[in-house]
């Protein structure tokens, strides 16, 4: 029974010495990376449909500072490579929206072009020498509208094959639409009264067949309307962050960065946490709907011109960097 006992303590001993396996892998926060640069560019709207694939579009640019036509880049792998479409008759583009992997709209001067191809091969579906949209949006499949300059709104409702002009009422400088839903949207703007700029947020609740002026409450110049649920929205602008938690009906003003012109704006859809860019500091985030906003600390050259959301922990920022005349590309993660 002695050399049983005492192997049974030697075996206890063993056990006691060994190292519990208590490794811990430490994930390091998410930041901001560049992922592509390219020369020659100005990027101006960036637009993801999943995880995997998104489109950017913007401009060649001379060093001079002169256009010379448009530029797609296309990504199939989450940002990691991305491919350069382009062609001497694509007009300068400042929007892209995304309804699904296959299919895809562009805006820039003068026109909206199309792919039904993922992005390899586009079609011009509108053009009118008037009008300049500065952002595109797709409630659903088929229906869809873009604004721009002196107050115009065109829609479509059969996937692009035709487009017509709404009546806004107004001749303000249109610079963002969001639609929650298939019938309700909003478009904010600016105009030149005297020596003050003034802001406008225009409603429907009719799919564009009415356009309701509301008051704007905050700084003038607004760049961005987005929503997070049908009740709750915000609106980015000079030296403010408009939100509305009824819907649109009424909103609230706070003043989290003064001095500093506030861009475009994206949230995680149905959530407190989203980015906005900001001259002062970038790019900055809010974890808690716009209460309070922080810097993220990403130090950059580049002005950046537009934001896109795509998962929790993933998301994009486009913009150009003036000395190097360098378009850039940069993802969280």
């Amino acid at each position: 029974m002695k050399p049983i006992l005492l192997s049974t303590i030697l075996l206890l001993l063993l056990l006691s010495c060994k190292k519990s396996d208590t490794t811990h892998i430490v994930t390091p926060p998410a930041s901001w990376h560049l992922v592509a640069s390219k020369a020659g560019m100005i990027l101006r709207a960036v637009n993801f449909v999943n995880s995997e694939k998104g489109l950017v579009v913007g401009s060649v640019i001379k060093d001079d500072g002169s256009f010379v036509h448009g530029i797609i880049l296309k990504t199939a792998n989450g940002g990691n490579s991305w491919d350069l479409i382009t062609h001497d008759t694509l007009p300068d583009l400042s929007s892209v929206f995304l309804i699904d992997t296959l299919t895809a709209y562009a805006a820039g001067t003068t026109c909206i072009i199309k792919t039904t191809d993922g992005g390899n091969t586009w079609s011009t579906v509108f053009r009118n020498h008037s009008f300049n949209p500065e952002s595109i949006y797709f409630p659903g499949k088929d229906t869809g509208y873009a604004v721009g300059i002196s107050g115009a709104i065109v829609r479509t409702v059969n996937g692009g094959q035709s487009w017509e002009f709404q009546q806004s009422h107004t001749n303000c400088q249109l610079t963002s639409v969001y639609f929650t839903n298939n019938q309700t949207g909003f478009a904010v703007g600016y105009f030149n009264q005297t020596d003050n700029f003034h802001g406008l947020i225009l409603k429907t609740t009719n799919a564009g067949a009415t356009w309701d002026s509301i008051p704007y409450v905050g700084e003038a110049m607004p760049s961005s309307v987005v929503f997070t649920s049908p009740d709750v929205g915000y609106i980015s602008g000079m030296n403010s962050v408009l939100k509305t938690t009824d819907g649109g009906t009424n909103w609230t003003a706070s003043y989290p960065f003064p001095m500093c012109s506030l861009g475009p704006i994206s949230f995680l859809p149905g959530s407190p946490y989203g980015f906005m860019l900001n001259s002062c500091g970038n790019i900055v985030k809010t974890i808690d709907g716009g209460e309070t906003w922080s810097d993220v600390g990403l130090t950059t050259k580049s002005s950046l011109m537009s934001l896109c959301w795509v998962e929790y922990d993933t998301g994009y920022a486009v913009g150009w960097e003036h000395d190097s005349n360098t378009g850039t590309i940069y993802k969280w993660y």
